[in-house]
């Protein structure tokens, strides 16, 4: 006998699979990091130690990033019908993030007690900051892009549908559904990836700003980092969260 409903079961399963990714543990544990820095303002005490122990537990779920991050650098065929300048941007992007884990990487040896020399974690760790920005200005300009594209879809769908409902409207002869709805889909779709690509350029302008005060390119209070890492962080755990099945929506 099942303990819960079927509305629970399909939200325990999408949990499950969201905790199953090692970047859904990491980013939730960036989440509650910087919850505890927004709430502490920086000061030295409780929420101060759970934040540094939240950010060490963080580390174990980046084991191999570098490597992973350069896969599909490494890996391209040499296929893609994107943009010759979307492709440098996005080789550009992975080159950077698996800078970004590298120096991340160093940062976190030096506070384990590999090695003693702080003056070179301290240089791993703003070159870290500095990549981790630079790869969000990567997707910044790759999104306005594409947001102008996809809003270029939605507009020629929806004149698209208009024309279609004046060309009915003008006719004595039966209105086209088929045609009509499937005008109507395109529209939606296309509205839908407007909605999407604006999620994702909104969290690369938050993620950058953060990487800039963390870097320390932007004065920032401890607090100001905290809200933005928690926005940060917050959006990052909505786009990796998997789908509800189609029935548990309806539901």
């Amino acid at each position: 006998m099942a303990l819960a409903n079927p509305y629970t079961a399909d939200r325990l399963k999408v949990l499950n699979a969201f905790m199953a990714k090692s970047d859904g543990r990491d980013k939730l544990c960036a989440t509650v990091q910087y919850a505890c820095q927004l709430l502490s303002a920086g000061e030295p005490g409780d929420l101060k130690k759970i934040q540094g122990s939240f950010a060490s537990a963080r580390k174990v779920f980046r084991i191999m990033k570098p490597i992973e991050s350069l896969v599909p650098l490494l890996t391209d065929p040499g296929t893609s019908k994107a943009p010759q300048h979307q492709q440098m941007l996005a080789k550009l992007k992975a080159l950077l993030m698996s800078l970004y884990f590298a120096g991340d990487h160093v940062s976190w040896a030096k506070s384990a007690g590999l090695f003693n020399d702080a003056e070179k974690a301290e240089r791993a760790q703003k070159m870290s900051m500095y990549c981790w920005m630079g790869a969000s200005l990567c997707t910044i300009i790759s999104e306005l892009e594409e947001i102008g594209n996809a809003f270029n879809a939605s507009q020629q769908a929806a004149a698209a549908a208009a024309a279609d409902t004046a060309a009915v409207s003008s006719s004595s002869s039966k209105p086209d559904e088929v045609a009509r709805r499937k005008a109507r889909e395109e529209e939606a779709a296309a509205l839908k990836a407007v909605q999407k690509r604006l999620l994702t350029l909104t969290h690369a302008v938050t993620q950058a700003s953060l990487a800039a005060g963390l870097s320390g390119l932007v004065p920032m209070k401890p607090r100001t980092i905290g809200a933005l890492g928690v926005a940060a962080s917050a959006m990052n755990v909505y786009m990796l969260m998997p789908p509800l099945p189609s029935h548990a929506k309806r539901a």
